[in-house]
């Protein structure tokens, strides 16, 4: 061909340092036979000349088909084509790009960085390099907190699985054809584990849903401190959660109101239940209460959760039953909900004390199936449907305090139901979320003090008194100072009277003391001797 060229018989992998020396200067072309080997060790040939030569220029020959693994074509298949001949190596020499060493693995020749070979010449996979290249790539988008992926999907983050992690990685690691053959499932996990520890984010990251004043739709971000609407969305926001609708502050939702007053709920229990529904738009647990309806078959319970629902969207809604929320796998599906709804709620167990703890947004421990466990912090609101309240054990002022109770007393009658009225509510939602946004204008103006309507107070104080009756027996027969006494056997007798003629279970002796003594810690018990006997007294209570 008439050019000064030279060769290594036992490949580019020969290369010596001291060969340097011979290129002093030189205006050098790098010629790479196309497979994995040739390329890396022309690669490492050019970045060994690149400080004592004049110029490196990189030349792939054309028509000699794909890289391969090896034994790829080189200069001599070249030379052997119909077509080749000085004059055009001269014209591919004199077109050919600089080597620069950023592009040491950007060339053409579309050899990933870290694909390379081993000390046998045969390709191989650095996993290291590897795990940066993901994170190169995918680094701003996926993040791993809590145990968690976590992935932007340009509107918000979403929760991913760990497969799906690991299939981007062997998406990314079978992407060239040489590497196909080298992803097995060990150099995958090698890679995944890898790019966890890079992808946990600093010390500095406070976590999600911190933004408690912004609310995101499909067309863009409410921020309610600013009082603004952007059709944007915002990845440093962090935000979880995303209502399935568009923000329209024109939006009506008459029907809604119609539906409010069809199951005759009275205007100051509607009022509350419109400041509840806000509290749901926000991702705090502040309130530490939950809401209970209550009511016989078909009064509008279902229709009223279903439309928080389908407002608030489906995936930002979790439907565990009560017992399951104390599962330590099946709790963890709460994390990053609004809220809970459990409908027509079995009432014959009896509620678990540590539901005081959720509702109160505690921190909580789960675990998922062969994995390590959890802590998150809920900001979970539960919502409950049930035909009478759920049996507890726990008759204490702060169990109680908890829960907000709303009966449905209208029962609609076959022909008097709409069996549109879901579909005919849904195209409202929009609407609705106006309605529920002034709920929570409410609320903030009343410095999130919560409180039920009159009615609602009084099912409450129904409900807890069918729970611990004793207290409505106090109020109702005794009185309390602190000069009088009344003998223990009298007052029991006096409260299995009461019990017999209002329908409830009398407390065991010893259990009555101990609630006497919680729901008044006045009162005191006491022997006293009489004659030649110590009778039991109660101090400081007497009957009426």
């Amino acid at each position: 061909m008439g050019f000064t060229a030279t060769t290594f018989p036992g490949g580019a992998g020969k290369w010596k340092e001291h060969y340097v020396k011979y290129f002093r200067n030189a205006d050098v072309i790098i010629i790479p036979d196309l497979d994995l080997p040739g390329i890396n060790g022309a690669q490492k040939i050019a970045s060994a000349l690149q400080k004592t030569v004049k110029r490196i220029r990189w030349l792939e020959l054309p028509n000699l088909g794909e890289i391969t693994e090896k034994k790829g074509k080189d200069f001599s298949d070249w030379c052997n084509l119909s077509n080749s001949n000085p004059k055009l190596l001269q014209e591919l020499i004199d077109k050919a790009p600089d080597w620069e060493v950023d592009e040491v693995n950007n060339t053409d020749s579309n050899i990933p960085s870290w694909l390379s070979t081993s000390k046998t010449g045969d390709p191989c996979i650095l996993p290291a390099l590897a795990a940066n290249h993901f994170v190169d790539k995918y680094g701003s988008s996926i993040i791993y907190f809590e145990k968690t992926w976590w992935e932007w999907d340009r509107k918000i983050w979403k929760e991913v699985e760990e497969n799906i992690i690991k299939e981007k990685i062997r998406k990314m690691l079978s992407e060239n054809p040489i590497s196909l053959n080298l992803t097995k499932m060990n150099i995958i996990n090698d890679v995944y584990g890898q790019v966890r520890l890079m992808l946990f984010p600093n010390d500095d990251f406070k976590g999600f849903d911190i933004e408690k004043e912004k609310i995101i739709f499909l067309n863009g971000t409410l921020d309610l401190g600013k009082e603004e609407f952007r059709d944007e969305h915002f990845k440093d926001d962090f935000q979880t959660n995303m209502l399935e609708i568009k923000f329209n502050p024109e939006a009506k939702c008459l029907r809604w109101m119609n539906f409010l007053n069809e199951v005759e709920l009275d205007l100051e229990t509607q009022n509350t239940l419109q400041m509840w529904c806000g509290y749901l738009l926000v991702p705090t647990a502040k309130l530490q209460k939950s809401l209970f309806l209550i009511g016989e078959g078909s009064n509008g319970k279902g229709v009223f959760l279903m439309t928080i629902q389908n407002m608030l969207a489906r995936n930002n809604c979790s439907n565990l039953e009560m017992s399951e929320l104390f599962d330590k796998f099946k709790v963890a599906r709460i994390r990053s909900k609004l809220v809970n709804i459990s409908s027509e709620l079995e009432t014959t167990k009896v509620l678990d004390a540590r539901f005081k703890k959720l509702v109160a947004g505690e921190p909580q421990v789960a675990e998922k199936k062969f994995k390590d466990s959890f802590e998150f912090r809920p900001y979970t609101r539960f919502l409950f449907s049930a035909n009478e309240f759920i049996p507890t054990q726990d008759r204490s002022y702060g169990f109680f305090r908890r829960f907000d109770i709303v009966r449905f007393d209208r029962t609609f009658k076959e022909g008097e139901r709409d069996i549109n009225l879901e579909a005919k509510i849904r195209e409202e939602l929009s609407g609705i979320f106006n309605w529920c946004l002034l709920g929570l204008k409410n609320l903030s103006d009343k410095n999130w003090h919560l409180e039920p309507s009159k009615k609602m107070k009084q099912v409450h104080k129904e409900l807890r008194e069918s729970v611990n009756p004793l207290s409505s027996f106090a109020e109702e027969r005794l009185e309390f100072s602190s000069t009088v006494k009344i003998a223990a056997d009298v007052l029991r007798q006096n409260y299995d009277s009461w019990c017999r003629s209002h329908g409830f279970r009398s407390l065991s002796t010893v259990v009555l003391g101990k609630e006497l003594k919680r729901l008044y810690p006045m009162i005191e018990k006491k022997r006293i001797q009489e004659g030649h006997i110590r009778r039991a007294y109660y101090l400081g209570v007497t009957l009426y």
